[in-house]
């Protein structure tokens, strides 16, 4: 059992899991500037997140506000609307939760 807690805590598996949080985070980021300059929507996010895969575990309110037009607090009503809670990511919502998410989003985004 010794050994299986070397193998995780080896310092060359750390940074390899460094190194593909860090790739992660980036598509994510740039995706969120797609998002942001109209180039993808939510209805392809949402629906398509096994070609987008880095954005399972991307926050749902940062999803929310990265659309032009909506703010933090928008999010939140949005959210609440929706009966999302505030914690949860992308992949976690269900059906009835991405289509009111897409319905509202389109109403405030511009």
């Amino acid at each position: 059992m010794q050994a299986n807690i070397k193998d995780y805590t080896n310092t060359e598996y750390r940074n390899q899991g460094t190194l593909v949080s860090g790739i992660v985070r980036k598509k994510r980021t740039e995706t969120f500037n797609q998002i942001k300059n109209n180039q993808v929507d939510a209805r392809t996010i949402l629906f398509n997140l096994d070609d987008y895969e880095h954005m399972r575990n991307a926050r749902v309110n940062r999803f929310i506000y990265a659309h032009k037009g909506i703010t933090k607090d928008k999010a939140t009503v949005i959210m609440r609307k929706c009966h999302i809670a505030s914690n949860r990511r992308l992949g976690g919502l269900g059906i009835r939760q991405k289509t009111a998410l897409i319905e509202e989003i389109e109403k405030y985004a511009w």
